[in-house]
């Protein structure tokens, strides 16, 4: 599975604010979108992930955070803990792991 990240960043009330969403695909057809609930769900959780398939979802929060090899290349790393889940693929998920990840620039 191939993880593409567009990032944007949104001026509110003078500050800029990061709200990354991702596409993630698998054999050039994207079957996960990735994306920040604009507020913390009942158990904490804002990173949410949705299974294109059966719009199934599972929401985290980070619980460890490793910070990145390389900081210039790559992404920090994270254990994140679940705090919600939908009924499907997603249904029994515990947790996500961010790991082996690294920046592209295009400009």
């Amino acid at each position: 599975m191939v993880c593409l990240m567009r990032l944007t960043l949104e001026c509110i009330n003078g500050n800029f604010v990061n709200t990354a969403v991702a596409k993630l695909s698998s054999e050039g057809a994207v079957t996960v979108d990735h994306f920040f609930l604009p507020t913390p769900d009942a158990n904490g959780g804002r990173a949410t992930w949705k299974y294109i398939q059966d719009g199934s979802t599972v929401t985290a929060k980070a619980q460890v955070l490793l910070k990145a090899p390389d900081p210039t290349k790559d992404i920090d790393w994270v254990l994140l803990d679940t705090t919600s889940t939908t009924p499907g693929f997603f249904g029994k998920v515990k947790h996500v792991i961010r790991a082996n990840t690294c920046k592209v620039f295009i400009l």
